[in-house]
């Protein structure tokens, strides 16, 4: 666990601008000799959309693999949405997972009620669209963070992911046409 060069300021300076002030924030931990993770809240960046953005999982750069932070749209299931964030990125840091564009993690027995009322059953990680492309990328005097895009997707998506890879995936949602905020859209496949 790193927070060399001051991550942490460099990424909430940098949500702040394209985001706004956070509305909420919410406090999770590993245990109490992990670094916490918060998840901020942000109002008005999406229409009828709350964002969800990691803070703190920068400090994991050296299991995650990059200074990075991830942002979370989503229409509804916002009183949970945070903690299935933090959670990803906890189950990520355990099992040593390189946090980047194309990677998915199930959200199993955690979100039982969540995957009932809303079929989502896992988180896709990708970069980030419908922001300004220097969004993404996150400068700390001479060295580069990132942020990336976490979506909900249903089971049958996740397999299809696993059985396709990312850029066939993507390119589905694409054709597909689905809005990947929305928490209650039928799955795409």
């Amino acid at each position: 666990m790193t927070n060399n060069l001051n991550w942490g300021e460099a990424f909430y300076d940098h949500l702040l601008k394209y985001l706004g002030n956070p509305v909420k924030r919410a406090v999770f931990r590993q245990s109490e000799a992990e670094p916490l993770i918060q998840v901020l809240e942000f109002d008005n960046v999406f229409p009828r959309c709350k964002v969800f953005c990691s803070f703190g999982a920068s400090n994991y750069s050296d299991v995650l693999g990059v200074p990075a932070e991830v942002i979370l749209p989503c229409d509804n299931g916002w009183e949970v949405a945070g903690g299935l964030l933090a959670n990803a990125l906890f189950y990520m840091m355990q099992h040593r997972m390189a946090l980047g564009a194309g990677v998915a993690v199930g959200l199993g027995p955690i979100a039982s009620e969540f995957a009932r009322k809303f079929g989502k059953t896992a988180i896709y990680f990708t970069s980030p669209f419908g922001l300004p492309a220097e969004f993404s990328i996150v400068r700390n005097n001479d060295h580069a963070g990132r942020v990336y895009l976490a979506l909900f997707i249903s089971q049958a998506e996740f397999d299809y992911f696993c059985d396709r890879g990312a850029g066939e995936f993507e390119s589905h949602l694409q054709k597909a046409r689905v809005d990947p905020y929305e928490i209650s859209r039928h799955s795409s496949i």
